[in-house]
């Protein structure tokens, strides 16, 4: 599981690998052999999946599920930008944040970005609790079991599999 630091160092990293890509060896453009339609048919991504979520049972509430998108959706990462921003120097400086901050920025991530609609969410009456994102960070922030539940949705939002074209997934089967 990476922590929201090595995330935003992944995604730095990426986002400096797109500007400078195409490849150019020795002033030449580089041409690759490799038939990428290959890895596009077996890494795929349905970009509705990607941005609009699938649907997730949770492990520990029966009956409750969770609709999730993909961690590196495009509302994601546009969050992602502007949350950590302040934090630049931070990172600049090889610094950690401080943990406190790191999990509220998770939060914010999760529920607003990440966690698109639940089901079967159990309220104080008895009844399911409608999906909102103040609701979502409320669950999310709880310090009794919020923690685990983030890891939970992370761990899901970050494993490309779920979120894979139904045809890729056939593929990756055989």
């Amino acid at each position: 599981m990476f922590d929201m630091t090595q995330i935003f160092e992944i995604f730095l990293t990426a986002t400096i690998l797109a500007a400078i890509c195409p490849l150019h060896i020795d002033g030449e453009k580089f041409m690759s052999k490799i038939d990428i339609k290959q890895f596009r048919k077996g890494y795929g991504i349905d970009q509705v999946k990607r941005t609009d979520g699938v649907w997730k049972k949770l492990s520990m509430i029966p009956g409750a599920k969770v609709k999730v998108a993909k961690a590196d959706n495009p509302n994601a990462e546009r969050l992602v930008r502007s949350l950590y921003k302040p934090y630049a120097k931070v990172f600049r400086q090889k610094k950690e944040l401080d943990p406190g901050i790191q999990d509220g920025i998770q939060i914010k991530i999760l529920s607003q970005a990440i966690l698109k609609d639940w089901d079967g969410i159990p309220g104080i009456d008895g009844n399911p609790v409608p999906y909102s994102i103040e609701e979502a960070e409320s669950l999310l922030s709880d310090p009794e079991f919020g923690k685990e539940l983030r890891d939970e949705i992370q761990e899901f939002a970050d494993d490309f599999s779920s979120f894979q074209a139904e045809e890729d997934k056939e593929l990756g089967e055989i």
